[in-house]
């Protein structure tokens, strides 16, 4: 579901319609009326009125003022041969790091979560504390599945934590693996290339901002798959893992996108509305 709120920049009231091209469109609110400061409207899709991908359309109408709302539905089966399954939302998948399908310890190490931490209010670090980095493919490791809805180029974020690697025996990087399904694991350095903890600038930065990100170009093709997030230098914390596709791309924001829809959520609702803001 989707809260659109129209807002009023002037000081006097404002007369507005709401009308909509598809029955499918489920609209809770006022239709029209008149407001001084704001007005909202939920919109819901009546999913049994369509049994596939659908587009309608809102249109707002106030003075000389027309905005117009793109409603797309899209069909996706969620019956997941994986389980804690991903699904993407607007090209968009969110997976919290405390959502993981399965993990794995190595020398009694493994991704622990850490309630209240950081800006996502979870997150994962691998205890207990351990000095040496591990070698990809040989610490601890966890699974998240997810589903694809077409063949193509698509891109990973990771959102860490603000801490440093605190150890300069093996190198300076802050490196963890990123593996999808049996493919290479792929090492990203998380501090980023050429970053020296207590010699760059800019940690100061990432504290005011809760954390850093970090990217990895991901060719994928339609379906189930399992990312594996593979434990190598310590002091790593993780927060989210967003994988955006081909024409989509992260929006300003400290936080990053919402979780989006897991199979461990249970069954498909629209309790919760997501707001959207008309300005025009």
């Amino acid at each position: 579901a989707y809260v659109v709120n129209l807002t009023n920049g002037g000081n006097k009231p404002v007369e507005y319609t709401v009308t909509k091209d598809g029955d499918f469109i489920v609209i809770d609110g006022e239709m029209s009326g008149e407001y001084l400061m704001s007005r909202s409207f939920t919109v819901t899709v009546d999913w049994d009125k369509i049994t596939g991908d659908t587009s309608g359309k809102i249109t707002v109408s106030a003075g000389d003022r027309t905005v117009n709302i793109t409603v797309n539905a899209k069909v996706i089966d969620t019956d997941s041969k994986l389980p804690m399954t991903h699904y993407p939302s607007n090209g968009v998948i969110a997976m919290n790091a405390d959502q993981y399908a399965d993990r794995g310890s190595a020398d009694g190490i493994s991704w622990t979560v850490l309630e209240g931490y950081g800006k996502q209010k979870t997150s994962i670090k691998m205890l207990e504390s351990y000095s040496k980095p591990f070698k990809e493919g040989q610490g601890p490791w966890a699974d998240y599945n997810f589903y694809i809805p077409e063949d193509g180029e698509y891109k990973l974020v990771i959102y860490a934590g603000q801490g440093n690697n605190v150890s300069f025996d093996d190198g300076t990087h802050l490196n963890a693996g990123f593996q999808i399904d049996s493919d290479d694991i792929n090492v990203v350095n998380v501090q980023g290339e050429g970053y020296i903890s207590f010699v760059s600038g800019g940690w100061y930065s990432t504290i005011e901002q809760g954390g850093r990100t970090a990217e990895l170009a991901l060719n994928l093709t339609k379906g189930e798959h399992t990312l594996r997030v593979w434990g190598m230098d310590q002091n790593l914390v993780l927060q989210k893992f967003v994988i955006l596709s081909p024409n989509e791309s992260i929006k300003k924001s400290l936080i990053g996108p919402k979780q989006t829809y897991n199979t461990g959520m249970g069954d498909v609702d629209q309790k919760e509305a997501v707001r959207l803001i008309v300005t025009d």
